[in-house]
């Protein structure tokens, strides 16, 4: 078993197979066997998905202890350094999702960074599929 986040949504399914709605996502963090739970500390950047993607997708992160700063800043370059969007996000507690709608156009690797203030989290890389 690994350690990490997992997004878990359920459905049910009533006696003649009619599937309900699902549920809104919720964040599981695993641990592996033998390993001890730590609390989190600070902000985490995660993977956004789906990745690849071919028009929008959900960047997330997780705030785990508020920082004295209230906004983060989230920016998307394309792999030449070009900003393509920068976006302020008021922080709160725990997740924190931006859907970043790319549209249809030609396949490409995008850069997503995180900072607050002039402190950089994290920056992660997506792909951008045309299907």
């Amino acid at each position: 078993m690994t350690s990490g986040n997992t997004f878990v949504s359920i459905a049910a399914v009533n006696d003649d197979g009619v599937e309900s709605l699902f549920s809104q996502e919720t964040i599981i963090t695993t641990v592996g066997f033998g390993e001890k739970a730590q609390p989190k500390k600070g902000i985490e950047l995660l993977q956004n998905r789906p990745n690849p993607f071919d028009e929008a997708t959900s960047i997330v992160f997780l705030v785990h202890e508020m920082p004295a700063e209230k906004e983060a800043t989230l920016a998307i370059q394309d792999v030449d350094g070009q900003v393509l969007r920068q976006e302020r996000i008021p922080l709160k507690l725990g997740a924190n999702e931006v859907v970043y709608t790319h549209g249809y156009g030609h396949t490409s690797t995008l850069v997503y960074t995180l900072s607050i203030g002039d402190r950089l989290i994290d920056s992660k890389k997506m792909v951008f599929v045309a299907y």
